[in-house]
């Protein structure tokens, strides 16, 4: 055996190095299974030991494997997620097998632990969450068996929250959004009935403020800062029905006015703001109908102008603006889940296919990733959650195949961090909440679950060795404790996966 590759014999190591090659797929059930065809003497755990404790849990005085450390502390769905200033992840409230959450954590992507911080004031679902220019957090509205019109804001310094006034009008399925001078600005929502109201939170004075009204009120619409600090507020659902309304808010006059009407009334559509500081509205449904008519308004005009259909009908999709000025609309849904996906082309004014995707999938994210590839991540479709990740590589103008989460999930959170990491948190997974969050490391193409090892490994990575076509864990079990990866043309033990 080479000095430069190792492989298991009873845990034996060769400069402080062990690499075992193990199972691509992670479910729970095959933990013990794995562990058994790894460490063939319970007796001889040694090194090998603390690498699968570092990737599979805990490791008992007798040998056995205890369950993953890795998990978020509460199961959750419909949570907010939201990036602070630090570079942690404050993930608030949600809902967890029918209960209205009051609970928050925080992830640490140093430690890769999960910790609680303080509890909410209110349980909620279905709120909003802003990051303000001090780094603290807003959270707003939201339902717990009623609608809360509860504002409350997080200081990371003390990690606590305090209640910051009342919103006149208790509301979900609202939008907010962060003005340029730092100030929110709430509008619109659901509170059994549609709400047209709108409030601005001044952070400096701890004050709402009711701001004007719409002129329509709405729920499901979308709301979109322009460059020149007015917010475009298009389409949704009202009391007489679907909407092709919009409107302009003016911050400077805190007053609202109507502007173009889109070519089709909407909602559950997307819109993305483009470079060229137009707004690219897609999809979306009406009376049962999924659409394929987008329109793109044009700020200078005050006027909207059908761009073409998408090739499919669709809802519950996503738009990605990529760094080259395109708009990648992916998956969704129009009475079946869809694996298509399109690119708006703003120079032309024109729609184009991709290559499919290999999965139908809704209720998925997708993610820009450092590079300009986009990252799609779980979702559901006619089979259940969905355990398999996509990326879309610009460049290439292909989508590829990325492999398998941990724990199959849609209605998650995913967060891009500041190192290119991107995190996905809770969610749901076959109606049942999930509480386990996973990192993805695009540089490496791997996951891996977040979290506190019971038994550290001081680097636990799964390695997908492109050479050897399969994939290698290891970890650096002696100082210096430096990061390293290893590939062998050699073949893997009995039992390996090859890779996809």
């Amino acid at each position: 055996m080479s000095k430069q590759e190792c492989q298991l014999h009873g845990g034996e190591t060769i400069r402080g190095r062990i690499t075992i090659w193990i199972n691509l797929f992670w479910e729970s059930t095959t933990y013990l299974q794995t562990a058994r065809r790894l460490l063939i003497k319970p007796t001889r755990l040694g090194l090998a030991a603390i690498l699968l404790a570092g990737l599979l849990g805990s490791v008992s005085a007798s040998g056995g494997l205890g369950a993953p450390n890795v998990w978020m502390l509460t199961k959750r769905e419909r949570h907010t997620a939201t990036l602070l200033l630090d570079s942690s992840v404050l993930i608030v409230g949600g809902l967890s097998n029918g209960a209205y959450l009051d609970s928050t954590e925080l992830y640490n992507p140093v430690t890769g632990a999960w910790m609680a911080t303080g509890n909410l004031n209110i349980p909620r679902s279905d709120h909003t969450a802003t990051l303000l220019l001090d780094g603290k957090v807003l959270v707003t509205g939201g339902f717990n068996g009623a609608y809360t019109g509860s504002a409350e804001l997080y200081d990371p310094a003390t990690g606590t929250w305090t209640p910051s006034g009342d919103l006149s009008t208790p509301r979900t399925f609202h939008t907010t959004t962060l003005l340029p001078d730092g100030k929110v600005l709430v509008a619109g929502g659901f509170d059994g009935n549609y709400i047209d109201s709108v409030e601005l939170y001044d952070p400096a004075s701890g004050v709402w403020t009711p701001s004007g009204s719409l002129n329509v009120a709405r729920t499901f619409f979308t709301a979109t800062l322009l460059p020149d600090g007015k917010v475009l507020v298009a389409g949704g659902r009202g009391p007489t029905g679907f909407l092709n309304s919009a409107e302009l808010y003016d911050p400077n006059t805190g007053l609202w006015t109507l502007t173009g009407s889109l070519n089709l009334s909407r909602n559950l559509h997307t819109a993305t703001l483009l470079r060229n500081g137009k707004v690219l509205v897609a999809g979306g449904l009406r009376f049962g109908i999924y659409l394929s008519l987008a329109d793109l308004y044009d700020p200078g005009t005050g006027t909207w102008s059908p761009v073409g259909n998408l090739n499919s009908a669709r809802a519950f999709h996503s738009a990605t603006l990529l760094p080259d000025g395109k708009v990648l609309v992916a998956d969704g849904y129009n009475g079946n889940s869809l694996l298509s996906a399109e690119l708006y082309d703003p120079l032309t004014g024109t729609w184009t296919g991709t290559t499919n995707l290999i999965f139908s999938r809704y209720y998925h994210s997708a993610t820009l990733l450092p590079g300009g590839r986009v990252l799609v991540v779980g979702g559901r479709n006619n089979s259940g959650s969905l355990q398999v990740f996509e990326h879309y590589d610009p460049a290439a103008e292909f989508w590829g195949s990325g492999g398998i989460l941990n724990k199959g999930r849609s209605r998650h959170t995913a967060t891009l961090l500041p190192d290119g990491l991107v995190l996905v948190a809770g969610g749901n997974s076959n109606n049942v909440p999930v509480n386990s969050a996973e990192l993805y490391d695009s540089a490496a193409a791997i996951w891996s679950f977040t979290g506190s090892l019971s038994l550290p490994a001081h680097i636990t990575r799964l390695t997908c060795c492109r050479m050897a076509k399969f994939w290698s864990l290891e970890a650096i079990t002696r100082p210096p404790f430096w990061r390293a990866r290893s590939c062998t043309t050699r073949p893997p033990l009995p039992g390996a996966r090859p890779e996809a």
